[in-house]
């Protein structure tokens, strides 16, 4: 970020002040161990041009630490981002890096190097969920640039690297965030959001609605990693492996054999679990007060939700459906976010002594299980959030 600090500066500028003149030309050769100024790095991969980030750094403090002009700090950093550019063909093939490039570079930097080059502000990959990842959508990242304040030649850099990550694993088998990790070398951490931001792509999800709005990438990133964990190949519940980005196809297969918990026997008999439980672990009056007074359209509404992956239209809609069939209702009658998580978990409990679960076999009772754990999870984050936007 331009905020980071410029403390620290290569030797080369405490050896040598001299700026060549604009029109020379100069060839770049590298004997020793290549030696990286990270806050001109950083500098570079935001998208600033020299001049741009000589201020930047200056405002940091950069000239107290290793005085000079400014139009000196300007010429050294334009001849650390030659450097640089010779670097990013290297960078667009990271595991590959260190054996191609012509520099000398320590595994230590190379990490480094790719790290940052790889990180992406989140507000910019939020923009790009649910969008084709092809050249229209690059040429309309003139908006996103704007909006979030940031280069235009950094948000191309992020979509990029995006679509990079993207097609070098739609078909790759095993684990997502493996198989980034092994092409990519990124930290767990970030090999994460990758993944959630390709099985989100991948699947489609809506995300682009002005009623999702209030949703930030990171929210997204929680939902998609449960649903990677639990309902794709990943899932230690999968008897087999694929690929990450799809959910596992007997999962589906399964779920929809327990259609029969949507129907209005099964939601009688969990609406009576479901008032036996509540007098142990109660919610909040008002909240008790709005269940007794709507349970059926909430129960069937709750019940539909978490079968409704087996038709991809509603998987598609998965985010939406949850703000209206749900947190809209909720934040209307006053349910706080311990209401919400206290009734999801009493709601499993319940479900699974309905005699419908009880006479499925065990597979389909994890199943069901198998479903609520991920999705409670997710209603929840986006819940929160919701309430959140409501009191900023």
């Amino acid at each position: 970020t331009h905020q980071q600090s410029a403390a620290t500066l290569s030797s080369s500028r405490r050896h040598s002040r001299q700026c060549p003149p604009p029109c020379m030309n100069l060839d770049i050769s590298v004997t020793g161990e290549l030696r990286i100024d990270w806050d001109a790095y950083r500098t570079w991969v935001n998208g600033l041009a020299p001049a741009e980030a000589a201020q930047v750094l200056t405002r940091a403090g950069a000239l107290k630490t290793c005085p000079g002009s400014i139009d000196m700090l300007r010429c050294e950093i334009a001849n650390e981002y030659r450097v640089f550019d010779l670097l990013e063909r290297h960078l667009q093939v990271p595991d590959r890096l260190q054996d191609a490039c012509l520099f000398p570079v320590r595994e230590s930097a190379v990490r480094r190097l790719i790290e940052l080059y790889y990180q992406f502000d989140a507000p910019v990959v939020r923009d790009l969920l649910g969008k084709k990842l092809n050249a229209k959508t690059r040429r309309d990242l003139e908006d996103t640039a704007e909006r979030n304040s940031l280069a235009l030649v950094s948000c191309r850099r992020q979509f990029d690297n995006l679509r990079r990550v993207f097609k070098a694993v739609e078909e790759l088998k095993g684990s997502l965030v493996g198989n980034i990790r092994a092409l990519f070398l990124l930290p767990e951490h970030l090999a994460k959001e990758y993944a959630a931001a390709v099985f989100l792509t991948n699947q489609r999800f809506e995300t682009s609605k002005r009623k999702l709005g209030f949703l930030s990438f990171n929210d997204f990133a929680h939902c998609a990693n449960q649903m990677i964990a639990h309902w794709s190949y990943s899932s230690k519940d999968c008897a087999s492996q694929d690929m990450d980005q799809d959910l596992d196809a007997n999962f589906l297969r399964d779920l929809k054999e327990l259609k029969a918990m949507g129907e209005r026997e099964a939601l009688e008999e969990i609406r009576g679990q479901l008032a036996s439980k509540l007098q142990l672990a109660p919610l909040s009056q008002t909240a008790m007060a709005d269940f007794e007074a709507g349970h059926k359209q909430l129960l069937r509404r709750l019940t539909q939700l978490a079968l409704s992956l087996t038709t991809s239209k509603d998987t598609r809609d998965f985010f939406l459906d949850t703000v209206e069939q749900l947190v809209e209702p909720w934040s209307q009658a006053g349910w706080t976010c311990n209401d919400v998580e206290q009734f999801l978990a009493t709601y499993r409990a319940a479900a699974k002594e309905t005699s419908t679960l009880m006479r499925a076999t065990k597979a389909r009772q994890k199943t069901w299980d198998r479903m609520l754990v991920p999705m409670s999870a997710c209603i929840v984050k986006i819940y929160a959030s919701y309430l959140n936007s409501r009191e900023a």
